[in-house]
């Protein structure tokens, strides 16, 4: 359908639009031909809401009357002067008074010409409802022999039965060409604001969310299908009845009179809960309505459970359970019991140990056995961070907060564990600084984003754990005592490998079968080695015990055995160089007094002929060690 459709019933006009429109690109617009019958009942009406243009184009009365009869802009053909001046000359060859009857302009403008001319005029302006045959009849009285004026206005061709003839004032294609041009840019404004509101009413319509809108006054105008839904009543019952009476948190007062957005408000409405955000609407700094959104507050819980279960496939969870601890004596029976006595609560947990107790084990397992376990776990270790980033890290941070942030800002553990545990290991290293803000967020619950100017609650369990004496340090002014005593409300101390010693065997058989299971290999392990493994002190504990228990497979595995030197040599190489070998450790002189380390190690190189190789295997040290024994006692 044509965009532009011209409405005329001048035949100057219309020939000069058939002659425009024939040419190429004006297929926007059509030509809409008023009736023969009286004027202002001869607009197609008909005609014009099949066509439905979106602006239309007209010319003097017949312009004012659609503009007053139509929802559609008008634009007027330009009455120009030579159009005008061409019509006057036409009449002056009948008389020298002539009449003039159309709008204002045409009048002021005739008066102005007749001047130019030397033409006597007399000016009638008429009403787009007014008779032009009254007009003519004065014209007539004041002794005008001609009359000119609009096609529209004088309704007719000639008043030849009057003894008035009648020149009506035309139009040339340049005016209509001009008049098509500021259409068309209307119409170019119209659509994309049509455009635009049926985006608008499709998100309106199309919101999960309910959505009411006010008037300034708070009665409803409109209300879309999900509020409808949730509501669980029709449009008609709620349209022009004021907000207040729906629900007393949907009163739009504060908003009127504050202008400002308020948010997260919950709304009880029977057994239903929801959500509420409530904002003024505004035209400039004029308030002309206010919009009502609320969502469903279980399908707020479903959705935010759905991104903390995307949050857990991320990789934030806790691989181990209880089962995956190795043991059964009586002081880590003892720990495992405690720990889950602690799982059964929501309270903070301290746990205390050396490093490679498997404080993160523990922590771990404890999640899984409580009911948490669902949801994520979140690790961070305090002491692997600087200041600045771990902050970062903790509380996440907004859109341009510090440079090379990301644009969308980024969350922080605290929400990522959001309905679960934060294990903050290595607490004992963390900067004061940090540790307000960590006891801020333990006990409001919520945390502020860097850069940020809202709060976000947080539901989340914390874990701490460190080798360090928390109570000296708190006593040396290194850790905050409010802190220390928010964190240490349940307290789990992790016994040593040395307090357990017939755990060893557990735990390196449990590490041998999982070796087995990588390769495939089977290996013997002679009960001499295992004896040295015992003797063992473990200062570095479970994670020492796995290390060598590693190096032994990688080093002597192929061999599928291992034997006491086998062992030896692994365990010589984690003891410090300073202290003299186990394999010649002890041992004297025939007169009685102590053999020193470089002696020994010379008397074993003479009788292996120089050969480093065997000198090591009999000292029970690996070549690379007696390299650097020799070379240390050089050095002295």
């Amino acid at each position: 359908m044509p965009n532009i459709a011209i409405v005329t019933k001048n035949q100057s006009i219309l020939i000069n639009c058939y002659n425009i429109l024939s040419r190429p690109g004006f297929d926007d617009v059509a030509v809409i031909r008023c009736d023969n019958g009286p004027y202002g009942n001869d607009i197609p009406f008909e005609e014009l809401s099949y066509n439905e243009p979106l602006v239309l184009i007209a010319r003097g009365q017949r312009a004012s009357m659609l503009a007053k009869r139509l929802p559609l802009p008008v634009v007027e053909l330009p009455e120009t002067g030579v159009n005008l001046v061409d019509a006057l000359q036409r009449a002056q060859r009948h008389s020298r008074v002539i009449g003039v009857i159309g709008s204002p302009r045409i009048c002021s403008g005739s008066k102005l010409l007749a001047a130019i001319l030397g033409m006597t005029v007399h000016a009638y302006t008429i009403g787009w409802n007014e008779s032009a045959d009254a007009c003519i009849e004065r014209a007539k009285a004041d002794g005008c022999t001609a009359v000119v004026g609009g096609y529209s206005a004088l309704g007719r061709k000639d008043y030849e039965s009057c003894g008035v003839p009648v020149f009506a004032i035309g139009a040339d294609e340049e005016c209509i060409l001009t008049a098509i041009e500021q259409a068309r840019q209307l119409a170019s404004v119209i659509l994309q604001q049509r455009q635009q509101n049926e985006l608008l009413k499709s998100i309106f319509v199309n919101s999960h969310d309910g959505l009411i809108i006010t008037q300034p006054d708070s009665t409803i105008t409109m209300v879309n299908p999900a509020a409808q839904r949730l509501l669980n009543t029709a449009d008609n019952q709620l349209l022009k009845s004021p907000v207040e009476q729906l629900c007393p948190e949907f009163s739009m007062e504060r908003i009127w009179e504050t202008g400002k957005k308020d948010g997260n408000i919950p709304v009880s409405l029977g057994n239903n809960f929801f959500v509420c955000n409530k904002m003024p609407v505004k035209s400039g700094e004029k308030i002309i309505g206010g919009l009502i959104s609320f969502q469903d507050a279980t399908q707020i819980q479903m959705a935010e459970a759905s991104v903390r279960r995307k949050i857990i496939e991320q990789g934030y969870v806790a691989p181990h359970t209880f089962d995956d601890i190795i043991g059964t004596s009586k002081a880590i029976l003892r720990a495992i019991a405690l720990a889950k006595q602690f799982a059964v609560t929501d309270s903070s947990v301290l746990i205390l140990g050396a490093s490679g107790t498997g404080k993160e084990l523990f922590a771990q397992s404890i999640h899984n056995f409580s009911r948490r376990s669902h949801g994520p776990f979140v690790a961070v270790n305090c002491a692997a961070l600087p200041t600045e980033l771990l902050e970062s890290e903790l509380f996440g941070y907004e859109h341009g907060a510090f440079t090379g942030a990301r644009s969308k800002g980024k969350p922080g553990l605290f929400e990522l564990a959001h309905g679960g545990t934060l294990f903050l290991d290595e607490i004992g290293e963390m900067p004061l600084q940090i540790q307000g803000k960590i006891l801020r967020a333990v006990q409001e619950h919520c945390i502020m984003r860097i850069g940020g100017d809202r709060v976000t609650p947080v539901d989340v369990r914390i874990f701490a754990a460190t080798n360090r004496n928390l109570a000296e340090n708190v006593r040396s002014g290194k850790f905050r005592e409010d802190l220390y005593y928010r964190l240490n409300v349940l307290r789990l101390q992790l016994p040593p490998l040395s307090s357990r010693p017939e755990d060893i065997r557990l735990l390196f058989a449990n590490e041998l079968k999982k070796h087995q299971t990588a390769t495939g290999k089977k290996i013997h392990m002679d009960r001499s080695a295992m004896e040295l493994l015992l003797a063992h002190p473990w200062p570095g504990n479970v994670r020492e015990l796995t290390n060598i228990a590693e190096r032994l497979f990688a080093v002597f595995g192929n061999t599928l055995h291992i034997d006491e030197n086998a062992v030896r040599t692994i365990l010589l190489d984690e003891q410090d160089l300073s202290a003299p070998a186990p394999g010649f450790a002890g041992r004297t002189a025939e007169q009685g007094s102590p053999v020193s380390e470089l002696d020994e190690i010379n008397r074993v190189l003479q009788q292996t002929h120089g050969n480093y190789s065997q000198a090591a295997r009999i000292l029970g040290i690996t070549r690379m060690t007696l390299w650097r024994k020799l070379k240390r006692n050089q050095d002295k």
